[in-house]
Formats: C-alpha cells, sequence, structure tokens
C-alpha cells in the first residue's frame, strides 16, 4: 500500500507495498474497456485492507490511459436515496461545465434536474404513472452515461458499494445489458456479504450472465514482512522489533490500520528517535485495547471547531459542502476554513468535488462511538434542520430526521418527511417513500384526521406500484374508515373506488362491483366533481376489459358529460378511448378510427403525453388489422415519437412490436426480427412482465414463419416459464396461443393447432385478430374442419369498414383450401388481393397453395405459381415454405433455383438494411442513424454487424465503396 497521501484522494498515497498481483489486474481492466470491452473491477476484502486505494489507484490509471474518471461513494446513511452514488460522481463535473456544453450534454434529459440541482434542466412533464417515472429517470441516468463514454473512454468508481441503493444497482445491470460496446469501466469496492449489501448481491448475481466482463479481485492481508515495510514507511524509516511486533499482531495486515496506527503514534509524541528506528520513549508499549481507541486519541487532541466539523462530518458520512458546514457548525468562515485546513493536513478529512468527508469509515466509527445516544440524536437533528433551511430539496433530510428520533417533535418532522417522500416516490424510490410516509403517520397522530387518510392513501398508491396489492388493500381499507368516520363523501368514493380496483385485480368481480356501487352511493349527493369523473372511468375500464360492450357505451357517455361539465379534456379523452376500444372489439373499425380521433384532439387539449400515446397505439392496432402498412408505420413511429420524447422507453415497447408487424407484413423480415429482439430486450431491461411474455411469443411466431422451429419452441417454451413466473391472477396471454398454434401449424400437426388456437375465433381477444386468426383458419381448413373454417371466413367476410382487402383475402385464401371444387379461382383472387395490398408473404403462400391444388390439372399454371412463390419465400428466407414449394416443382418436373437469397432492393441486402447502409454511407452516426429511422442505437450496430457479415466487409469506408460500385447510393439523400 502506500505510505502518505496526496490530493483529494483517500487516506493513503506512495508506492503500492505488496499488491503486485492487484495492480497488473488493474491494468489488464483498464487495456480491456480501452479496446472496447466494457466491464466491472470489483476489489472485496475486510474493512480497511486497502480496496478503496487500490480502486483510487485504478481511476488514476484510467486517466493515464486517457479515461475521464468520476467517483461515487454508497453510504449506509444514503443507502435509500435513489442514484446516490451516481449524483456524488457527476455532480461535480456537470456544474463545472460551460453552459453550451453542458446544455448539449443533457440535451432531453430534463428528468435528471430531479437529482441535479442547479443545472438550468426545464421543468419534467409529469406522466402520471410511477412505474413511468421510475423508468425515465433510470433512462435519462443510463443516457448520460453513454453520453459521456461516447465522448472518451470512462471509468466510473462506486466506493462502498454494499450500501449502494436499488436504483443505483438497476442503472448498473441496465448499463450492462445495454452498453455492450461502450468503453466503460465500473470500479466498485464492497462487501458483499453485509446485511446491507442485498442490491449488490443481486447485481453480482446479474452480471455472471451480462454481457460485461467481471473480474472479482479478493484483496487479501499484508504479510508480516510487508506490513513491517508499510508501518516504516509511514514512520519515514524503520521502527523497532518489539514496536514491530506489536504493531503487526494489533492490525493484521490492514493497511489502513497501519498508517492510522502510524499516524497516531507520531501525533501523540510516543517515540523517541535514535539513529537508525524509533522506539517507544519509555520501557513498555502502551498500545490501546483496539484501533478506534488509537483513532480516538488523536480526535482527542483537537480543539473545539475541529471537534464540531468532525462530528457533523461523521453524522451526515455523505459529503458536506462548505455553505452547510457553516451553517451546521456555526462557524463564521476563518475559523471554519482554517479549521478545515488543519484536519486535512492531519489526513482526518478529504475534500472532493461535493464538500468534505471524513477520510475513512474508521474514523466515522470511531467519533460516532464516543457520542452518547442522545448526542447522537441531537447531531441528526441539527443537520436535519440545517439542510432544511440550506438544501431544502436534499431527501438526506427525512433520513437524519428519522435518526433524530423524538429530538425533533412531531409537528416539525411531518413537513419534513412528506417533502422526502414526495422527492422519493418523483424518482421513483418507492421503497424509500413508503418507508418516511410510514413513519409521517405516526408523527401525524394529532394532525388533522383527513391528513392521516391522505397518507394511507398515498401508501396505498405506492404499494400498489410496487405489486403488494394485499397491502395496498389494507392502507386503503384503513383510510376509508377514516373518511367513513369524518363524514367525507369525495374520500369515502376514492377509497372505496381504489379498493374496487384492486379486489378485482384479485379476481373478485362481484366484490369489485359492490365497491364501485358504494363509491357511487357516496358520491349521490355531492356535486360533479373529477371524483365522479374518475369513478366513471374506472367503470368504464372494467366494463372495456370484461367486454361488455353495452356498459361501455353507456359509461363512456357518462364520462364524456362529466367532462364536459368539468372542463376537463383528459377524461373525455379516456372516454372516447373507451369507445375507440369497444368499436374495434366488434371489428368496427371505421368507428374506433373515429372515436381515436377524437380522444387524440382530446389529449392534446388536455396536455397529456401518455393518452395521446394510447390514441396513436390504437390507430396503429386497426391498422394492422387491416394490413394497412402504411398508416400502422406512421401510427406507431408517433407512439415511439411521444416515448422517446418523454423519456420513457419502457412505453417504447408496444410501438416497436408494431413496427415489428409492418415489417413483417411488408416483407422486410430481417428488419421484423431485429425490431422484435429489440422488444424483447427492452422488456428485460424493464422487468415489464406482460410485455415479456408477448415479446418471447412473437419473437418466435416470427421465427416459426421463417422455418426456424427449435429456435421457435426455445422461445415459445421461454415466454410460457416467464408467464408462469408472474405476479397477480394468470390470463392467458393471446400472443402465446398465436406463437403455439403457428408453430403446431408449421410442425405439421393440424389438428393440435386447431386445438390450441380456438381462442382466436373471438375476434376481439387479440390485438391482431385477422393475423392471429389465420394460423387456426388454416389449420381448421387443412385438416378436414371445413365446416368451421367456412364458418370463420364467413365472419371475416362480414367485418364492418375495414378500408382494406386483406381480411377478405384471408378468406379466399382459407375457403380456397377448404373448398377444393373452388379452389383455383379463390386462391388466384386471394393472391392478386394479397399483392394489392402490398403482402407478398401471404400473396406466396396463395400462389403456393393454387399450385398444389393445380399440379394435376394444369400444369403451366402450377409451375408458373409455384416459382412465383419461391422468389419470394427465398428472399425472405422463409425455408419451410421454400422446401415446399422446391418439393412441389421438383414434382411438376422443373428444377427450382438453388435459392441464393434476392432481395427486393436489387442487392443481398434487406430494406430496412439497406436504408441503414446509406444513411452510414452519408456519414451519420449510429445515434443519427437510430433516430432518423425510428429505432434505437443498439438495433443499428445489429444491422450493420449483418451488413459487414454478408458482405464480407469491416468498415464504413468499405461498405460506402461497394454501394457506390453497386449503384445503391440514394442520389437523393445529401452528403452521398
Amino acid at each position: 500500500m502506500r505510505a502518505s497521501q496526496s490530493g483529494d484522494g483517500p487516506p493513503n498515497g506512495g508506492a503500492f507495498i505488496g499488491r503486485c498481483a492487484e495492480l497488473a489486474r488493474i491494468e489488464s481492466a483498464v487495456a480491456s474497456v480501452a479496446s472496447g470491452a466494457p466491464g466491472i473491477l470489483l476489489f472485496t476484502g475486510l474493512e480497511g485492507i486497502g480496496t478503496t486505494r487500490l480502486a483510487y489507484e485504478a481511476l488514476d490509471s484510467a486517466a493515464a490511459a486517457g479515461f475521464a474518471t468520476f467517483r461515487g461513494r454508497a453510504t449506509e446513511l444514503d443507502r435509500d436515496l435513489a442514484y446516490g452514488p451516481f449524483v456524488g460522481a457527476f455532480s461535480g463535473y456537470l456544474g463545472r461545465l460551460e453552459r453550451d456544453e453542458r446544455d448539449s450534454l443533457l440535451l432531453d434529459l430534463s428528468q435528471l434536474g430531479l437529482l441535479f440541482a442547479g443545472l438550468g434542466l426545464s421543468a419534467v412533464r409529469p406522466v402520471g404513472d410511477p412505474e413511468v417515472e421510475r423508468v425515465r429517470l433510470l433512462s435519462a441516468m443510463a443516457c448520460l452515461i453513454e453520453r459521456l463514454a461516447s465522448l472518451r473512454p470512462m471509468a466510473l468508481l462506486v466506493d462502498d458499494a454494499h450500501f449502494m441503493d436499488a436504483s443505483s444497482a438497476s442503472l448498473l445491470r441496465h448499463l450492462t445489458d445495454s452498453l455492450t460496446g461502450a468503453p466503460v469501466l465500473v470500479v466498485l469496492t464492497a462487501q458483499p456479504d453485509r446485511a446491507a449489501a442485498k442490491p449488490m448481491r443481486v447485481l453480482l448475481h446479474h452480471l455472471s450472465t451480462s454481457p460485461w466482463w467481471l473480474d472479482r479481485v479478493q484483496v487479501d492481508p499484508l504479510s508480516d514482512s510487508e506490513s513491517a515495510d508499510l508501518f516504516a514507511r509511514a514512520l519515514s524509516r524503520p521502527a523497532g522489533v518489539h514496536l514491530l511486533d506489536e504493531v503487526i499482531a494489533r492490525c493484521a495486515g490492514r493497511p489502513l490500520f497501519l498508517e492510522s496506527l502510524a499516524h497516531t503514534l507520531n501525533d501523540a509524541e510516543r517515540l523517541a528517535e535514535r539513529p537508525t528506528n524509533f522506539v517507544l520513549n519509555s520501557s513498555r508499549i502502551t498500545l490501546p485495547r483496539d484501533i478506534q481507541d488509537e483513532l480516538g486519541s488523536r480526535l482527542a487532541t483537537l480543539d473545539d471547531d475541529e471537534r464540531a466539523i468532525t462530528r457533523i462530518l461523521a453524522t451526515a458520512v455523505d459529503a458536506c459542502n462548505l455553505r452547510l458546514l457553516r451553517a451546521a457548525c456555526d462557524l463564521a468562515d476563518p475559523a471554519l476554513t482554517a479549521a478545515i485546513d488543519r484536519l486535512e493536513r492531519r489526513h482526518l478529512i478529504v475534500s472532493s468535488d461535493r464538500g468534505y468527508v471524513l477520510a475513512h469509515r474508521m474514523l466515522i466509527d470511531t467519533v460516532m462511538a464516543r457520542l452518547t445516544q442522545i448526542q447522537r440524536q441531537l447531531l441528526h437533528a441539527r443537520l436535519a434542520r440545517t439542510i432544511a433551511d440550506v438544501e431544502p430539496n436534499n431527501p438526506a433530510c427525512a433520513e437524519h430526521v428519522i435518526l433524530a428520533g423524538d429530538v425533533i417533535p412531531d409537528d416539525e418532522a411531518l413537513p419534513l418527511l412528506l417533502v422526502g417522500a414526495h422527492h422519493a416516490r418523483s424518482v421513483g424510490a418507492v421503497d424509500d417513500a413508503v418507508r418516511y410516509l410510514e413513519i409521517a403517520l405516526t408523527a401525524a397522530t394529532t394532525d388533522p384526521i383527513d391528513l392521516q387518510a391522505q397518507i394511507l392513501g398515498e401508501l396505498g398508491d405506492l404499494s400498489r406500484t410496487a405489486g403488494r396489492l394485499d397491502v395496498a388493500r389494507g392502507y386503503w381499507t384503513d383510510a376509508l374508515t377514516i373518511y367513513v368516520a369524518n363524514a367525507d363523501p369525495l374520500g369515502t368514493s376514492r377509497a372505496h373506488r381504489e379498493l374496487g380496483m384492486l379486489t378485482w385485480s384479485a379476481g373478485d368481480l362481484t366484490g369489485a362491483r359492490q365497491h364501485l356501487d358504494e363509491a357511487g352511493q357516496s358520491l349521490a349527493q355531492s356535486q360533479p366533481s373529477a371524483e365522479h369523473a374518475e369513478l366513471m372511468h374506472a367503470r368504464t375500464m372494467m366494463a372495456t376489459r370484461l367486454g361488455d360492450a353495452e356498459e361501455v357505451t353507456a359509461t363512456a357517455a357518462e364520462l364524456r358529460r362529466l367532462a364536459d361539465e368539468l372542463g376537463a379534456p383528459e377524461f373525455s379523452a379516456r372516454a372516447y378511448l373507451a369507445e375507440a376500444f369497444n368499436a374495434f372489439a366488434v371489428t368496427d373499425f371505421e368507428r374506433a378510427d373515429a372515436s381515436n380521433e377524437l380522444a387524440l384532439t382530446a389529449a392534446r387539449a388536455a396536455g397529456q403525453p401518455m393518452l395521446e400515446a394510447r390514441a396513436y397505439d390504437q390507430f396503429s392496432i386497426v391498422a394492422a388489422s387491416a394490413a394497412d402498412i402504411e398508416r400502422l408505420r406512421r401510427f406507431s413511429a408517433a407512439s415511439l415519437k411521444i416515448a422517446t420524447q418523454l423519456g420513457a422507453p419502457m412505453m417504447e415497447a408496444w410501438p416497436r412490436s408494431r413496427l415489428m408487424m409492418a415489417d413483417f407484413l411488408a416483407g422486410d423480415w430481417n428488419s421484423a426480427l431485429a425490431t422484435a429482439g429489440e422488444v424483447i430486450e427492452l422488456g428485460h431491461q424493464y422487468g415489464d412482465h406482460r410485455g415479456r411474455v408477448s415479446s418471447h411469443a412473437m419473437y418466435a411466431w416470427l421465427l416459426a414463419h421463417r422455418g426456424r422451429l427449435t429456435e421457435a419452441r426455445q422461445y415459445l417454451d421461454r415466454a410460457t416459464e416467464i408467464a408462469r413466473g408472474g405476479r397477480g391472477p394468470s390470463s392467458t396471454n393471446m400472443n402465446v396461443v398465436v406463437a403455439s398454434t403457428t408453430l403446431a401449424l408449421a410442425e405439421g400437426h393440424l389438428s393440435l393447432a386447431a386445438e390450441l388456437g380456438a381462442p382466436l375465433a373471438n375476434l376481439a381477444i387479440a390485438w391482431y385478430p385477422i393475423v392471429a386468426l389465420e394460423p387456426l383458419a388454416v389449420a381448421l381448413a387443412t385438416s378436414g374442419q371445413a365446416a368451421e373454417a367456412t364458418e370463420l371466413t364467413g365472419r371475416l367476410r362480414s367485418l364492418k369498414s375495414c378500408g382494406t382487402e386483406f381480411p377478405a383475402a384471408i378468406a379466399d385464401w382459407v375457403d380456397g383450401l377448404a373448398l377444393p371444387e373452388h379452389s383455383e379461382a379463390l386462391l388466384a383472387r386471394a393472391a392478386d388481393a394479397f399483392d394489392r395490398v402490398g403482402t407478398p408473404y401471404y400473396a406466396a403462400r396463395a400462389r403456393l397453395s393454387r399450385a398444389t391444388a393445380l399440379r394435376r390439372t394444369d400444369t403451366t399454371s402450377a409451375v408458373r405459381d409455384g416459382t412465383a412463390a419461391l422468389v419470394v419465400f427465398d428472399r425472405l428466407g422463409a425455408a419451410r415454405h421454400s422446401k415446399l414449394a422446391r418439393e412441389l416443382l421438383r414434382d411438376l418436373g422443373t428444377t427450382p433455383s438453388r435459392g441464393r437469397s434476392h432481395h427486393a432492393t436489387g442487392s443481398p441486402l434487406s430494406t430496412r438494411e439497406l436504408e441503414v447502409a446509406r444513411l452510414v454511407a452519408s456519414g451519420r452516426s449510429n445515434a443519427d442513424v437510430a433516430t432518423e429511422l425510428f429505432i434505437s442505437p443498439r438495433t443499428v450496430t445489429t444491422h450493420l454487424d449483418r451488413i459487414y457479415a454478408r458482405l464480407g466487409l469491416n468498415s464504413r469506408v468499405a461498405l460506402t465503396r461497394y454501394l457506390a460500385d453497386s449503384g445503391l447510393l440514394d442520389e437523393s439523400r445529401p452528403g452521398t
């Protein structure tokens, strides 16, 4: 270890002793990240063993290699403060940037204003969904780190990571999944087996399967000889034998203890200098019983000003700036700065971007151990009050209020706890907000009873967000008791309404309806209010999900009336969305579009971007049902744009899923698979259970169409596994049903496919009802169940206001399979209609079906249709159907093509791949390409990897040359 300290690093500096292996691993880690392989370097070991000093050495080595370095620290006091180590790491850096540079770095990251004060960020536009708010902030932090890493390689230290909060651990997990090629080195020091280390343990488990490398360095005690060298260096020359023996025995190879003991003995003037070494100035060594007593002897020599500062810093644990220290210690600047200077020179405190901290954890423990319980509480109370005055938005205030105990009166503690809860909720730290509110509830016993009910309601909301539905019901039941006793009709209605929705989530429909009825009764004598509208919206949502069209119509109309009376366009938007969904459920697509248009207008008037996105989502669902590819892309892109603007990546999954469907229908299957993989990644990163099930099922569905049946089965099994592991009442995921039916059909299990797909006969049950109906209808038609098949096609032909020929084309195709006597005309008509709609895969399948039907009667036409189908299947990479087409053509006496993939682009690249290639060739970055095409930078990277592999290229320059030589550069684009 090092024997002296300089700068603002930890309290050790100089040449390392006994750490050659650790230094070699640091060098290797920096080199790996510099070469483009991000990773985590984790130092673990006993307290005082030197993990922090090694971590700082790693940052110094990274800085010498040209890295930007950032230092953060997790503390026991702050372990419930969201993103605490990252705020500490970046706040000073961001504050020092020039305004233009900072504005560019933080563009569209206004959510970070919740964490970093004084950056001039615009107010965050709330979306009203705690889970979305949490993910927005997580995504913004990840984006900041990604942008920093794009400027230059970066190294980030999180010291004492065993105290890391859950949000910080989630951010690190997210980074390891999303920044797979970014030059980022994360350095951690931790004692993962400590009781407070659950987020750290979860992170380490995740890292075992993440794309980042992890080097876990166990730092062992120094040997006796190494300990002697280190101690002697701290004393500037060799020490006496007896002294060394005692010191080595006491310090057990821990460098921090060795150096602290050396400083203590020097400060105490207990050594006498002789020509060759130091010895004790008495005949017998009088070492204290433990190292804390040695540190305590150093602290005992402090004057009053120095003692006040060390006590405040020990109580704060985290860094304190001069303004906070000045107020908390009640010291004027000359005395304060002089005392700080003396403490720094004695290695008792160190400075950082955020202020001052005690030099190491042992000092904190020693200071606090020498205080009585009441002294500690008084110090926490002083800090809480000082923070409330100096930094009112600092979330640490609530922690100090809690630790102050009854020193702070309830009426003073309550508002500080509520502020802490509000901040925790705003950054998605649900567990922290619940803890603050629970303590606030005990402090509110003498306050107005409606405040107690309000706190109970907030606890109910947060518990529901965290998935603790039984706990949420308990809170709302207690709130209901208070509201009823207080004769509060609005509060009573809200409590019943919330309990109704929670009861419904538990599967008790009767109990849910009873709560909603009682909510309505409590409002019977009240004037129309927002609570009336919320209750009507709850009724509308319940009716919508139950498929009660008549009830939806009635409640939505009443909701619109209330919205008009209250002048609340948000409720109008909700009502129109419900009416649109109701119309979609009965396949009245024209009415669904009309209601969606009204919903979109109302959502814009209300300034509700999430409702705007829902309107676009429902527009795109209608478009997907009709295979109206242009509208499907347009509306999905609009929804995706809102999600991007809000910084809410979890909202991106649904519009990206529909863009995947657009690519599938249009015949760009490479892009469809890439987008489907991206949707899986979104679900993995943000923990959306239903989305994870659906994304795996849809990927299996795509693979089944492509003929990759083994892989399809694996993804389908994974979807089923995820579905079984979900919380809450189970329900059948229709995407799983669609994928299961499609896969069974592809495997030739026709009767099984018909059985599995039976639920799809209800056109109101799936998001893509006509596409979803196809495998069931084909299975029925080809398994001898012609009557059942034609019953379905009759319903397809009767669909109202579809707007395209797609349903009729599906009906003609299935009827052609089920009714051999009419197959030729029906299948020809289906193929032509699919061509006009722009769905080449379905057109090719109809032509293959027609060729099969004509193989005995019209060989020429059969060969023509079979060949046309084969060209499409080869281009799409639909291997199973290509094989079927080749077998048919061989039976007809024709030699089919060898099956090289040809794309409509006239190149080996798909349409989307060619778009990416052209944009890259024009000089755009991956991020620019992602923005223009509404895909993620990671998807751009995936496309480029495939393009380079397919073309045998290895650089952008080579790709540009290839496009130019092939005549594929788009001259209409600037820069090409």
